[in-house]
């Protein structure tokens, strides 16, 4: 669940109550009520019809939350698939450009000794590629697999958090409208109200941003998959320097980079 989400709960929920009828002053209550109605009677109808719009209002937003976490899933698995197709692109024309490398370094080779250098250094260079391929590809698993139990933890927690405030204000409204059968004075039920359901509101604020502290985890994600990628890089330049000084011995001069993946 967004910030921006949690903030239209919230507030929606509280303007039923807070500015709509139930917060007017009780001399501005008495002067709406004709002199033929109880007023403790108008004020009890109030309630129950405010209690209502609350929850109509507020599945109102579930149901927009629900269909902003299905977006936001199919968003980021699209994300996901792009990437992959790109990166899986790339990979397969580098090593087309290698192979084509490869056999120019072959037409070159005019000794035997020189063929087999050609033959091992494409051996050193495919080997040293595919481990870096399998280490860059085990860092991004790990890291998205790191994310969806972040994101999973996160919608656990902020759909607890939403259950108990429903629990609340649900329990504010029932008091309220029992307050008003007991007879209980009615600035007393509109006091008691408002004080619950700002609670409420207060402990949906607290618990949302609990469950949206994700910055850490997320660091810890993303410097781990960097630090994957460095090490994936600094053993594959070991591997094609090794190659690359095989090679010069057989040939006797410097040959080109090997290093795209």
């Amino acid at each position: 669940m967004t910030k921006h989400n949690f903030k239209l709960i919230v507030n929606s929920s509280l303007a039923l109550v807070l500015v709509g009828n139930l917060v007017l002053p009780v001399s501005v209550l008495a002067e709406t009520v004709p002199p033929t109605r109880p007023v403790k009677a108008d004020i009890c109808n109030r309630i129950t019809a405010s209690s209502t719009e609350f929850d109509r209002r507020l599945a109102e937003r579930e149901a927009k939350l629900a269909e902003k976490r299905t977006e936001r899933d199919a968003k980021l698995a699209e994300n996901r698939t792009e990437r992959m197709e790109k990166r899986t692109e790339k990979r397969e024309e580098r090593s087309e450009n290698r192979d084509e490398h490869f056999a120019k370094l072959m037409e070159r080779a005019d000794t035997d000794a020189k063929k087999i250098a050609v033959t091992n250094f494409e051996i050193a260079v495919n080997a040293a590629i595919e481990a870096r391929r399998v280490a860059v590809d085990a860092a991004i698993t790990t890291f998205r697999t790191g994310v969806d139990s972040a994101i999973t933890s996160r919608k656990t927690a902020i759909d607890a958090a939403v259950v108990a405030f429903e629990a609340s204000t649900k329990t504010a409204f029932d008091k309220a409208k029992a307050d008003c059968i007991a007879g209980v004075d009615k600035a007393t039920i509109l006091a008691t109200l408002q004080a619950s359901l700002k609670a409420a509101r207060e402990k949906l604020a607290t618990d949302r941003a609990a469950a949206n502290n994700t910055r850490d985890a997320m660091k810890l994600l993303i410097d781990a998959k960097k630090a994957a990628f460095e090490k994936a890089q600094t053993d594959f330049k070991a591997a094609m320097e090794k190659a690359r000084t095989d090679l010069k011995a057989a040939f006797g001069e410097t040959s080109s980079d090997e290093d795209s993946d």
